[in-house]
């Protein structure tokens, strides 16, 4: 997947120094229900859609030794 641009954007993470497979990462930082978050976008390539209405799942990688709470959705 790759993550787009979005209206509500107001922060830019940067990629670690070093990590070539990371890229800077544009964020909405706000609240939801009273708790602080990070929100970022991303759209599946054709091929990803492809693969999603075959039934293969979404994966989520945490890079570090915890996992904070997350939420996946379609918006």
């Amino acid at each position: 997947m790759n993550p787009i641009e979005h209206i509500s954007n107001n922060h830019v993470f940067k990629a670690p120094e070093g990590m070539k497979e990371c890229d800077d990462l544009s964020v909405t930082v706000g609240n939801w229900s009273g708790y602080p978050c990070i929100v970022s976008h991303w759209k599946p390539s054709p091929e990803e859609l492809k693969l999603l209405n075959e039934g293969k799942p979404v994966q989520l990688t945490i890079v570090g030794r915890s996992m904070p709470p997350v939420s996946l959705m379609v918006t």
